[in-house]
């Protein structure tokens, strides 16, 4: 077990385009996660009935879903790094949406971004195992994953507090400016 996560850790290392894709997959599903998970509080502050909140956050799971299900397609038709600036922005548009003010904005760009993320998350994965040896494979995207926990650990308690002192929109603008500084380096990365 050691060695496979050694041996993993030594290809991530040696290959820069692995290692920022697996970082911007850590802080991109950081603010996709984050946008969720204050969903309800957001919501109800923008005068959303708790009925309501579920049905929304229901239909989420539901766009997710069906993203997951189009994924194959969508990648296949535009692919992947056709597909990354597209669900940045939609997870960007559905943060800033959050902090609007504004409840139809803040519902429909979220259930986009839902959407988005779901054909996202797959192509993604596929991404990163393209051309990783087969013992590697999990190993490798359980990186994404632990990067993805400490992010979290911080990120959740520092926006909260930002939300709390500067308003959602600060925090949701803040929280987006993360996956969007580093899409144009791991666009780059693609050129090479």
């Amino acid at each position: 077990m050691g060695r496979t996560v050694r041996d993993a850790l030594g290809i991530v290392r040696g290959r820069p385009g692995l290692a920022r894709l697996l970082v911007f997959g850590a802080l991109f599903f950081t603010l996709s996660t984050l946008v969720g998970l204050y969903a309800q509080a957001v919501l109800a502050e923008q005068g959303l009935p708790p009925s309501r909140i579920g049905l929304v956050i229901g239909a989420t799971f539901l766009c997710t879903a069906v993203g997951s299900w189009f994924a194959d397609r969508l990648g296949r038709r535009w692919g992947f790094w056709a597909w990354t600036p597209l669900a940045t922005l939609a997870i960007v548009g559905a943060a800033l949406g959050m902090g609007s003010g504004v409840l139809a904005l803040a519902v429909g760009l979220y259930l986009l971004a839902e959407f988005a993320t779901g054909v996202f998350e797959p192509l993604l994965a596929a991404q990163i195992n393209e051309g990783l040896p087969g013992a590697q494979r999990a190993t490798i995207l359980s990186v994404e994953g632990f990067l993805f926990s400490v992010t979290m650990v911080w990120a959740f308690p520092l926006f909260g507090l930002a939300a709390e002192r500067l308003g959602w929109l600060a925090a949701y603008a803040a929280a987006a400016l993360v996956p969007l500084a580093l899409l144009v380096p791991l666009l780059r990365t693609r050129q090479r």
